[in-house]
């Protein structure tokens, strides 16, 4: 049992807490959850799955029917961990007096096939070929959290402006985290080799250690050290530079209710580094503080391959670098950033012969202190001409639909869908005014995806989007800079 408890559960499971407190002393039978078991089917670790999981003896419900609701959303978020194949939550009880019943809870995971090892190339019109060998494991150590290891080597396309060069790139990530002294502990590791011909090698490593624990308000706090080592090759005016720095960071239930969202959450995080190495470059310079701060509702469950469910957030960032802020630098001192974004998925007749997914994003930004881009946010558009970003500016808006069809199962072995969709994006910027329609970007086109049954959290994506705009203006769907080809992993957002 360690010291630390989740400060946000679910919407689902303080309503019902709530319709339990308003309704106790009018109802007559109390259950009462006395003892939760696991049994687990793999290496995934138990505290992995407590952390997922909002059971806990003690929890008390005015009827069954609470009680049922409350295990089935249970349920649901275990079966959201794409690492397990299976995931089932029963309950049994035991009546203890005419009033009042013990819950004993069972909770039984499979684990899915989560290490893997796969040649792999991926092509976009904008970002030119990878050809890469991947190794995966998406429950490393059995805490549901990702190993990537990644031998890349990437050719840029020379049409976007950019150096058309051959880059060998060795990267690796994961996340561990672990329990020790009663507290909970997470380990984040990061590092990349860019060996990158006629042009500066990159080597970089990032590691971060934290721990999470109860303090101001009654909250869990979660502090982290973090270590950066960055190093240079060619001709580059650093050579190399170490950036220590700390970060503190909570979750806030406001106890607002946003509508079937479910609760609001404020989830504020202060973080400071101190780049450093002697004769570091004024680009580099400069300790920074960092305040990014966010609200966000809702919730995303998987059904079968489809995701339902809609999720809204609004994020500030606010940093300052604070020798350009007070010292002898021409540099801007601030980057602040504000985004708000909403995204939704529906899941339709999942039992019917060909099940139905329905997506949708929209999205507005405000870059207060220079320029950001969302090239990324739109398919099918060329995202860079003469090296120049299509879609980049102070402040702007992009939207996207998606329209998915199960189209065949092959049994267990695997599962495909294909899809249709529309995007649309814009940016200007302050000093001109309102957005010219004139540079509204549409995209839209046609997705696959590939679902392996035997891994759930690994699938694969192949899209061809087009410029509808210059398709309109040309009546054509012919040439290169028409088309966008993306072959990958993951879904677009």
């Amino acid at each position: 049992m360690t010291y630390t408890r989740r400060a946000a559960v679910t919407a689902v499971t303080l309503a019902l807490l709530f319709s339990v407190a308003t309704s106790l002393f009018a109802q007559q039978t109390l259950y009462e959850i006395f003892d939760v078991n696991y049994h687990i089917e793999g290496r995934t670790r138990q505290f992995a799955l407590e952390a997922v999981v909002d059971l806990e003896p003690g929890l008390v419900f005015a009827s069954q029917e609470q009680l049922d609701l409350f295990i089935a959303d249970q349920q649901q978020l275990l079966i959201n961990q794409r690492p397990l194949a299976e995931a089932r939550v029963e309950y049994s009880l035991r009546q203890l007096s005419a009033e009042r019943y013990a819950v004993s809870v069972d909770v039984h995971t499979r684990d899915s096939w989560n290490v893997i090892a796969l040649p792999y190339f991926r092509y976009s019109t904008d970002d030119g070929l990878l050809l890469s060998l991947r190794g995966r494991d998406y429950n490393f150590f059995g805490t549901l959290e990702r190993l990537a290891v990644n031998l890349d080597w990437e050719n840029e396309s020379p049409g976007d402006g950019l150096t058309n060069i051959d880059e060998l790139n060795l990267n690796w990530s994961f996340s561990w985290p672990f329990q020790w002294r009663g507290y909970d502990w997470r380990w984040d590791v990061k590092g990349e080799l860019a060996y990158l011909p006629d042009d500066t090698d990159e080597y970089n490593f990032e590691t971060a250690l934290g721990i999470t624990f109860p303090w101001l308000f009654g909250l869990d706090w979660t502090a982290t050290y973090i270590q950066e080592l960055d190093i240079r090759r060619g001709d580059d005016p650093d050579g190399y530079w170490v950036t220590p720095g700390a970060r503190l960071a909570t979750s806030v239930p406001t106890g607002w209710m946003l509508g079937n969202l479910g609760e609001i959450s404020y989830n504020p995080r202060g973080t400071a580094k101190y780049p450093y190495a002697p004769g570091l470059s004024e680009a580099r310079r400069g300790p920074t503080v960092d305040f990014t701060h966010s609200l966000r509702a809702g919730r995303v469950n998987w059904i079968g391959n489809f995701r339902d469910g809609t999720v809204a957030s609004l994020t500030n960032s606010n940093e300052l670098n604070l020798y350009r802020a007070v010292g002898d630098s021409n540099l801007e001192p601030w980057d602040r950033v504000v985004e708000a974004e909403l995204r939704s998925y529906g899941a339709y007749l999942p039992q019917a012969l060909f099940p139905v997914g329905l997506s949708a994003r929209v999205g507005v930004f405000a870059e207060l202190d220079g320029s950001d881009q969302i090239n990324d946010r739109v398919r099918g558009i060329i995202k860079r001409v003469d090296g120049e970003d299509r879609l980049r500016g102070e402040y702007g808006a992009y939207a996207n639909v998606d329209l998915a069809v199960s189209v065949f199962r092959w049994g267990r072995f695997a599962e495909g869908q294909g899809a249709v969709f529309l995007d649309v994006g814009a940016t200007g910027d302050l000093d001109t005014g309102l957005i010219d329609p004139d540079d509204i970007l549409f995209g839209g086109g046609i997705e696959i995806f590939g679902f392996p049954l035997f891994s759930r959290a690994l699938y694969l994506r192949a899209s061809l989007g087009f410029d509808l705009r210059a398709v309109v203006e040309d009546a054509s769907i012919r040439g290169a800079n028409k088309r966008d080809i993306f072959i990958g992993l993951d879904h677009h957002y």
